[in-house]
């Protein structure tokens, strides 16, 4: 979940856009890969399930 800002999410060969108010789930185990976009910091939450 975004908390603050916005970031890119590079997963399974597509880049997705999330921002403030956004969550998205997916299987971690698979490559992935996100970086801060825009002027600000971004802030998540990432949870793990096993």
């Amino acid at each position: 979940m975004i908390l603050e800002g916005a970031m890119e999410l590079f997963l399974g060969g597509k880049t997705i856009v999330l921002e403030e108010g956004d969550s998205i789930y997916f299987d971690s185990t698979k490559p992935h890969g996100m970086r801060a976009i825009g002027n600000r910091p971004v802030r998540f939450l990432a949870f793990t399930v096993e």
